[in-house]
């Protein structure tokens, strides 16, 4: 469980901030990097502090926030990421039945996730349309009316065991009659790939290079 505000710190070791291990995790590698980067923060066009997003693994193509979230983050920009998958590669599949996809599309019409209003019913007819690999929403026919809903949001309803990642395809099986997801990554995949930053620093990258192409529009500026 996350703390809350009546902590007496700011930073906790889960994926709220950073998985960050223990105290004996801390190496002479460790400790010189945080001594070489200290008192540097990257700021956002407009020359001030913004918020950094970073996850574990993209699966290939970076998001920005607001392919994720509601807000929209100036200095953000979608960046390939070819390597990621070389480091612990973990790619996912997973099968949902049509009375659990009813249950989120029921869901996400109460909670105004779709992109129009849009009555269900029990029964509807449901027509998936064609999805690709980065594509950040879902398209399809409900009751004959257009739609298209947020890929994060079909992961917020299942969960990260279901849905790890929000680079995945969703398609329709005739076959066994249910819904396919199928995709690679780990996160949200908004800001910098942690593996794919890992890949480029074994490739002799300097911090301030691999920072320049996950946050290509943002700065560094020593603060103290």
């Amino acid at each position: 469980v996350s703390a809350g505000f009546d902590k007496h710190y700011h930073l906790e070791s889960s994926e709220k901030h950073q998985v960050a291990g223990q105290y004996f995790d801390a190496t002479k590698e460790t400790r010189l990097a945080t001594k070489s980067t200290r008192g540097y923060v990257l700021v956002g066009p407009k020359g001030k502090m913004n918020s950094v997003f970073f996850h574990a693994k993209c699966g290939g193509r970076t998001l920005v926030p607001e392919d994720v979230w509601q807000n929209k983050v100036l200095g953000y920009k979608s960046v390939t990421c070819k390597r990621c998958d070389k480091k612990i590669d973990k790619k996912f599949k997973q099968q949902i039945t049509k009375k659990r996809f009813l249950n989120f599309l029921k869901w996400s019409k109460d909670n105004n996730h779709f992109n129009r209003k849009i009555e269900i019913g029990e029964n509807p007819s449901i027509y998936l349309l064609k999805d690709y690999d980065y594509g950040r929403k879902i398209r399809l026919y409900v009751n004959n009316v257009s739609l298209f809903i947020k890929k994060s949001v079909v992961r917020r309803y299942f969960g990260r065991v279901v849905v790890p990642s929000n680079n995945f395809v969703l398609s329709f099986n005739k076959v066994n009659n249910s819904y396919h997801i199928a995709g690679r990554g780990n996160g949200h995949g908004v800001g910098m790939c942690q593996m794919g930053a890992l890949d480029l620093a074994q490739k002799g990258w300097s911090y301030k290079k691999i920072l320049s192409h996950y946050y290509p529009n943002h700065k560094l500026k020593k603060v103290y």
